[in-house]
């Protein structure tokens, strides 16, 4: 079954010469996973962002789970956004004053969820990262916060997984680690879409396409 369908995305920044998107169109099924290869600069990060509705496309449509959250209003669309999609920004945001298990419980704290710290913990750990559960995002290396990221990110058990360069800043073994998350997320019914320069990531998807002159090939 289709989760994610988006139709004729386009995005075209005022300074650009080209559109950054010219005609997205993209299918993720339930339990697939698909990685989106591109050059730097070719509007893989736009893309993933107008599909998590965090930034608004020029013209078409994104539909996820029968839905079209973006053409809600806040606070509606963050509420589906929470619910429904484990986002894994580039940079691996986390907020200072939150130890780590707080920042990977957050979806679930947001939402109230009384098992909140014991399933953040349980996601740190699938990520080796449980023993920083204590620390602050200053206190963490670039390749853990990003591991203490993607623990967030998973740790709704969302439908959807949108991930911007999941294994950056991570070396070859932890990178294994976080594909092996990614793969179980698909394996548990989560439709995948990472955005990546790695080929291991490439290699581990279900489908590989690359983003080039504003469509996907």
């Amino acid at each position: 079954m289709t989760l994610l369908r988006a139709r004729a995305i386009q995005k075209h920044y005022a300074r650009a010469a080209k559109p950054t998107l010219a005609g997205v169109d993209l299918d993720v099924d339930t339990g697939e996973f698909v990685a989106v290869l591109g050059a730097s600069g070719v509007g893989k990060t736009t893309l993933l962002h107008v599909l998590a509705g965090l930034l608004p496309s020029d013209e078409g449509t994104v539909e996820i789970a029968g839905e079209h959250p973006w053409s809600r209003r806040e606070p509606e669309r963050a509420r589906f956004r929470r619910r429904t999609i484990g986002l894994l920004p580039q940079g691996a945001p986390l907020l200072d004053e939150l130890d780590a298990v707080t920042n990977a419980a957050l979806p679930l704290l947001l939402d109230g969820a009384p098992d909140a710290d014991q399933r953040a913990r349980t996601s740190l750990q699938a990520l080796g990262v449980l023993d920083l559960a204590a620390r602050r995002p200053r206190e963490l290396s670039g390749g853990e916060a990003l591991r203490v990221a993607l623990a967030r990110a998973l740790v709704a058990t969302p439908p959807l997984l949108l991930a911007d360069e999941p294994t950056s800043h991570l070396d070859p073994d932890n990178a294994r680690v976080a594909i092996a998350e990614l793969r179980r997320a698909r394996d548990r019914g989560c439709a995948v879409v990472a955005v990546t320069h790695d080929p291991e990531v490439a290699a581990a998807a279900d489908q590989r396409l690359s983003l080039c002159d504003g469509r996907l090939r």
